[in-house]
């Protein structure tokens, strides 16, 4: 859920509950006067201006408070538990917040000896990263990063170079590129599952794909790597949405598969 689309159910509900307020406090006072008038023609007397200004402001104070307590446990209510079968809950910590992403591949440095090259490297906030990790099987993520480059992340069937007997599922493609040129195709490699590492003591966490280049089917040679804050890597890789269709388990251990269906749903 949106930051947006909550705060729109949010006011309905606050708009609502402040009409009904209104309402119910008109015909509260009118039946309180009138039982504690005795009569009616005493209630007309006594209470001519009962629709008067004075009641007018009193009815609307009660409208807007009620409205505004409606209001604030609408909020409330959506960021903690969303609607269920809907939409997911919005909570701060997966909204602007940002997520480092970092791509490597295997190769060699300026001495020649072989090394792990980071070729792409930007930031990109934890609703957008969720949005692609829990979403269908046409999910994609493009990041527009420094120097011209860009991270195209999607979400693909199974790769023209797989054996016959492989895996259907989808897979994850990462392609680094710059506007007109291809620079690493890579995807997810099958059978392998992300890892989810949390170092004692260091409130930070780190998400790790292995990659191989499309066609290569020998070991991985590059590595997807998202780091942020711990809590906030926890609601984006291990606490599936309610509203998404795949089933993600909680971690036990300081570094666990991420998902079983990661690699193929993520």
């Amino acid at each position: 859920m949106s930051k947006s689309i909550r705060a729109l159910l949010a006011t309905a509900v606050g708009i609502t509950a402040c009409a009904l307020a209104y309402y119910a406090t008109a015909w509260l006072m009118h039946t309180l006067l009138l039982w504690m008038s005795g009569d009616p023609t005493i209630f007309q007397q006594v209470y001519s201006d009962l629709d008067g200004i004075v009641f007018f402001i009193l009815r609307l104070a009660v409208g807007l408070y009620f409205g505004f307590v409606a209001f604030r446990t609408g909020w409330n209510y959506l960021g903690k538990f969303g609607i269920p079968g809907l939409l997911a809950p919005y909570t701060e910590e997966v909204g602007t917040n940002p997520i480092s992403i970092k791509v490597y591949v295997n190769g060699e440095d300026e001495t020649g000896q072989l090394s792990r090259l980071e070729v792409f490297s930007h930031k990109v906030t934890a609703s957008k990263l969720m949005a692609f990790y829990w979403g269908d099987e046409s999910a994609e993520l493009l990041i527009k990063g420094k120097d011209g480059l860009y991270l195209h992340l999607l979400k693909h069937g199974k790769s023209p170079y797989e054996v016959d007997n492989a895996s259907s599922e989808p897979r994850i493609a990462v392609r680094v590129r710059t506007r007109t040129k291809l620079l690493h195709s890579l995807e997810s490699v099958y059978g392998e599952q992300p890892t989810y590492v949390v170092q004692e003591g260091k409130p930070v966490a780190h998400f790790k794909m292995a990659l191989d280049y499309v066609g290569s089917q020998t070991e991985s040679l590059g590595m997807l790597v998202c780091n942020g804050k711990k809590d906030l890597m926890e609601t984006i890789f291990l606490k599936q949405p309610k509203a998404a269709p795949v089933k993600a388990p909680s971690p036990d251990a300081a570094a666990t598969p991420a998902a079983p269906a990661a690699p193929e749903h993520a």
